[in-house]
């Protein structure tokens, strides 16, 4: 995850329509759970809406100034929540166990862009909130990988975040490669760029969403991609996470 404000990112416009229609979709099922439901009913009774958060910006960050959690998941929550009656409380997960989390009633719904990937699919429900896809950060003086098809190259490491719709999109494209999984140190969805500008990995997987940004704080990177910002690999909904089944939440 990178420490900025959300004004450097782009997709500003588009962000803000999709938390507004999740916003409203979510509310909606809430709305019918009031007439009766036993989830908003619990969820009165505690006094709070138990948030599970994995960071990733531009959905769900820390603002530099105040060290609060901000984007657009969180402003989700908060409207949920309002709508309830209640507080959002909010929990900090890793992508590792965030998934795990809400399985084990940790909390009442999993606020961050999680790739609707097939096996999440099996364990738990999605209010999707719109389109991600992934790019990969290479050093710009690596002549040898310039293309998606120079990833797949056998010899190529590529690091990416545990736990992480990304890995399982990574793991299966690029099978020929070796795949360093890590638990990010800033709990972002991307796996560091250190490691590349380190030479302990030949590329990084991150959301494209953050492809400019990126570029502009990490000069010595490029893309593969190049056109990642605009068409990224392997789009793919991404939502809010709730319980499996639960159709009145």
């Amino acid at each position: 995850m990178l420490g900025m404000n959300a004004g450097g990112i782009g997709r500003r416009g588009f962000l803000r329509a999709t938390s507004a229609t999740a916003a409203l979709f979510l509310l909606g099922r809430r709305a019918s759970a009031e007439e009766g439901g036993d989830t908003v009913a619990k969820i009165k009774a505690a006094g709070k809406l138990r948030a599970g958060v994995a960071a990733s910006a531009p959905y769900a960050f820390k603002d530099l100034k105040t060290g609060e959690l901000i984007g657009t998941v969180i402003e989700v929550g908060k409207a949920a929540a309002k709508k309830i009656g209640v507080p959002l409380a909010v929990s900090e997960v890793g992508w590792d166990t965030i998934i795990a989390g809400l399985q084990a009633d940790q909390y009442d719904v999993a606020l961050a862009a999680l790739f609707e990937t097939p096996a999440r699919q099996k364990v738990v429900d999605f209010v999707t909130i719109g389109q991600e896809g992934i790019a990969f950060l290479v050093r710009a003086d690596n002549s040898k990988i310039n293309s998606v098809d120079d990833l797949k190259a056998s010899g190529v490491t590529i690091a990416t975040v545990t736990g992480s719709g990304s890995e399982q999109m990574v793991k299966q494209n690029f099978a020929s490669a070796t795949i360093k999984s890590l638990i990010s140190p800033t709990g972002g969805s991307g796996a560091p760029p250190e490691e590349v500008i380190s030479g302990r990995v030949d590329a990084a997987q991150f959301d494209a969403t953050l492809t400019l940004a990126y570029l502009k704080r990490f000069p010595g990177l490029k893309a593969v991609p190049a056109d990642a910002f605009t068409n990224p690999l392997f789009p793919t909904a991404v939502g809010i996470a709730v319980h499996k089944g639960d159709a009145q939440f």
